[in-house]
């Protein structure tokens, strides 16, 4: 997995560790600024993933995802120290 520029994107307290894929026209930090305007393109061959690291334990209560040609979204959550032993949390399509 390719990190986009080689460094962990921080906005709002979250933090983009990596992704599958980066275009510096459309950064890893467009994943969660909250601006309908940009967004984080992917470059790559499917699947596609991106890590991010909140800044504590947290509920989930709401994920927005635009997209196109999406059929099957998965999102696993880690409670360790980086981003290892993943356990399934929400997962839709086909």
């Amino acid at each position: 997995m390719a990190a986009g520029g080689g460094e962990g994107t921080r906005v709002g307290g979250c933090e983009v560790i990596s992704a599958t894929s980066w275009d510096p026209r459309h950064p890893m930090a467009a994943i969660v600024d909250g601006d309908a305007k940009t967004y984080w393109v992917s470059t790559g061959l499917f699947p596609q993933e991106v890590v991010l690291r909140l800044p504590g334990k947290a509920s989930l209560t709401r994920l927005h995802i635009v997209g196109t040609s999406m059929r099957h979204i998965k999102v696993e959550r880690s409670d360790g120290a980086g981003p290892t032993g993943w356990q399934p949390y929400l997962e839709c399509g086909t």
